[in-house]
């Protein structure tokens, strides 16, 4: 155990295998190393009597505080029983996204009435 900090993440080596290493102040916050040197966040936390690895992100793309904050996060939504993954779906399910996605729908069917006709063999 360590405590996970940019310093000690950057520290770590990758070797043959993945390696995990967790926290020593928050429980279930760990890193995962690959054997490409890859570095990433994660949780890992029984909720509803399974085991179940949420991600955070990337070392570099997220840095270890905001990891930490994100983590901190995803505990304390599991400890009142609710999954960050469903709020994502329903996020991911609501009635904007799907519109947004029936908009471009539309706007690339008009821009193809638009175009030329070589144009239209290269979007359609």
């Amino acid at each position: 155990m360590i405590r996970i900090s940019k310093r000690s993440v950057g520290a770590l080596e990758a070797q043959d295998r993945d390696v995990e290493r967790y926290d020593e102040d928050l429980k279930g916050f760990g890193v995962r190393v690959r054997p490409s040197g890859r570095k990433t966040y994660f949780v890992m936390m029984r909720h509803r009597c399974v085991m179940r690895r949420f991600t955070i992100g990337s070392h570099g793309a997220v840095t270890a505080e905001a990891a930490w904050l994100k983590a901190k996060q995803i505990i304390s939504d599991l400890a009142i029983d609710k999954n960050p993954t469903e709020v994502q779906e329903t996020v991911r399910n609501s009635v904007a996204v799907r519109s947004l996605g029936v908009a471009c729908c539309r706007f690339r069917g008009q821009a193809l009435k638009l175009t030329q006709p070589s144009s239209r063999t290269q979007w359609g």
